[in-house]
């Protein structure tokens, strides 16, 4: 495809912890896959609604927390959120960060810089996020999207607008084990030069009216290396996990298997 290895390929071996035989959890064999056609949905007029969205609700750049301290906004990485946390005090844009368990806002670069694979293994950390606070649907969330969204059984725990402009780069990171919570993406704008990378494979998501699932739980990029902007429909789930933390489906009910089947 053109575009040099995104370094998630170094140690393919660091989440082996999270899965069997160290957890009752075994690890997906696939790293991506597209879903089946009941989630899919015209393209043209998802476009069409997104444009009008933006109209109202401009792309905001995420924010970054450097190591001196310092707030700056990240210009390659944009969103618009479509659910945030009760009492947010700016909601559209509420899900453009990440939270810990005591809902304390992390920063995005400490937490990358902790799972970096520079570290040697064992001084290694995964945050863990909570995504399952974001349950109040914000004035960017319509009709539209939600017909689509409201296809998914699980507990929606975040959507989003995310777009990635020329250049961007995500650097490899883990976010969560399946069994925490998954993501599926749909792009609604991308070139064939937009590269995902999960484990040292690489792969585009075509604009097909279509979501792909890659596994988050591995170490995975992405890189824009097109010159236009990506822009994709993000939604996170929790096909494992009710969003009050209580059980729903256990280690038996294989997430390839859920996927495909349509069961998420």
């Amino acid at each position: 495809m053109g575009i040099r290895n995104l370094n998630t390929d170094r140690d393919p071996n660091f989440s082996d912890h999270f899965y069997s035989p160290h957890t009752p959890w075994m690890k997906p064999e696939k790293n991506w896959l597209r879903l089946p056609e009941k989630y899919s949905f015209d393209l043209e007029k998802a476009r069409h609604e997104f444009e009008k969205i933006q109209k109202q609700f401009p792309l905001k750049p995420f924010e970054v927390l450097s190591k001196e301290g310092k707030t700056r906004p990240r210009l390659s990485y944009r969103g618009i959120g479509l659910t945030a946390r009760a009492g947010a005090g700016d909601p559209v844009y509420d899900a453009l960060s990440i939270f810990g368990p005591d809902g304390k806002k992390l920063s995005i670069f400490h937490t990358f810089e902790k799972m970096s694979d520079k570290r040697p293994p064992e001084e290694r950390e995964v945050e863990v996020l909570d995504e399952y606070g974001f349950d109040q649907e914000t004035e960017a969330y319509t009709p539209f999207f939600k017909e689509i969204t409201s296809r998914f059984q699980s507990p929606i725990t975040k959507v989003r607008f995310l777009e990635m402009t020329p250049g961007g780069l995500i650097p490899p990171h883990i976010d969560f084990p399946y069994y925490r919570g998954i993501r599926v993406h749909a792009c609604l704008y991308s070139t064939p030069d937009v590269i995902w990378e999960v484990e040292g494979e690489q792969f585009s998501i075509p604009c097909d009216g279509n979501f792909y699932w890659f596994d988050t739980g591995r170490y995975h990029a992405v890189r824009n290396g097109g010159d236009e902007s990506r822009i994709v429909l993000s939604v996170n789930l929790s096909p494992y996990v009710e969003r009050d933390g209580s059980p729903r489906l256990g280690p038996d009910k294989g997430l390839i298997d859920l996927l495909l089947s349509g069961g998420v």
